[in-house]
């Protein structure tokens, strides 16, 4: 136990502890201003005279002594007590510090596109959102420790996830996206400016709480063609290279125009091809990289080049080893509260 020191894990139980003791101690004066006088107890003793009421008296003043050391026994006991809950130990050495980790956001589209059926599984065509579904959820599995935040997008972006490294929290979540949840098209500029709106007050949060700047990473999964909305989707790119944010791209759907001689198995009576120039570009002005989703591969590149990313100091306090006190102070209290019935009873006797 070298370098250990007493601490509370509660110590604001401890403020009972004189409140207790000046309540016991105005009751005891309470108790000697309404004692008999000596002269009135004397009566008892006295040969001469012997007035009605002298055992009336005596007996009343015994109960008050009594009552003294009941007060007495009881703040101690209850001192224990109190002690006991305020949960003293002694701190030892500190523990590691937990590994480092990222700040990933994700960026989901959910436009109505995504309902598309360009990709097969065992034979089986499937939707674009069905295979972004499998998709988030191998990311957030192979990035476990990591934390990962949700904003899902398409006329509107919404948060879905605040920065959280819940695993099941995550991937429950992302089982829920849907076609059409934040709109039809896709507004992929208004989704980088929510993201990096989100990004800076979690900036000036840390700031405020004396912790250093966190390194964050955008991941957008899309299947655009273009990116409709208020926002410049290229001025939205510009300014997360100015804070320092690489911008990942995940393109969903095949690059090959309707009018192709290639057969293209869709939903809708309008195909959108998705624009893999333009995930290039958004990407490549982060410092970031593109993909297109062709195979398991894909996922793998990814996950590979995202880990090579700086990482961030888990946001923790110190934490230390801890040898806990509480129970000296309760077995104490235990034997006192014995010890005071053990010698009523033998009061009681004789």
């Amino acid at each position: 136990m070298s370098n250990t020191q007493l601490h509370w894990l509660t110590p604001e139980w401890l403020f009972l502890l004189p409140l207790l003791w000046l309540y016991l101690l105005w009751q005891r004066r309470s108790v000697n201003n309404n004692e008999p006088s000596i002269a009135t107890a004397d009566l008892n003793e006295s040969k001469t005279f012997r007035h009605p009421m002298a055992e009336l008296l005596a007996e009343e003043t015994s109960d008050k002594l009594r009552k003294r050391k009941v007060n007495f026994w009881a703040g101690l006991i209850t001192s224990c007590l109190i002690i006991s809950i305020a949960q003293p130990i002694f701190r030892g050495e500190k523990l590691p510090d937990p590994p480092p980790e990222r700040d990933i956001v994700f960026l989901v589209d959910t436009s109505v596109s995504m309902q598309l059926k360009d990709y097969q599984i065992d034979g089986k065509a499937i939707s674009r959102m069905d295979l972004l579904r499998q998709l988030l959820d191998k990311f957030a599995s192979r990035m476990e420790g990591e934390r990962i935040s949700v904003i899902i997008f398409g006329e509107q972006s919404y948060k879905l996830v605040p920065l959280t490294n819940d695993q099941n929290l995550i991937r429950k979540m992302l089982q829920r996206i849907t076609t059409s949840l934040a709109g039809r098209y896709s507004d992929i500029g208004s989704a980088l400016l929510l993201g990096l709106q989100e990004a800076n007050k979690q900036q000036d949060a840390l700031k405020d709480a004396g912790h250093k700047k966190r390194h964050q990473t955008f991941i957008l999964f899309s299947d655009a063609d273009e990116s409709r909305g208020k926002v410049n989707v290229h001025a939205a790119a510009e300014l997360l290279a100015e804070y320092d944010i690489p911008l990942f791209s995940i393109a969903i759907g095949s690059n090959v125009s309707a009018n192709s001689t290639q057969q293209l198995s869709t939903t809708s009576g309008l195909y959108q091809p998705v624009d893999v120039e333009l995930f290039e570009r958004i990407s490549s002005t982060t410092k970031g990289k593109s993909y297109r989703v062709e195979n398991s591969d894909t996922l793998e590149k990814a996950i590979a080049d995202i880990s090579k990313l700086r990482q961030n100091l888990a946001i923790q306090e110190p934490k230390y080893i801890q040898h806990p006190l509480y129970f000296y102070p309760l077995l104490f209290g235990l034997l006192l509260l014995f010890l005071r019935q053990l010698l009523s009873l033998l009061g009681n006797k004789k």
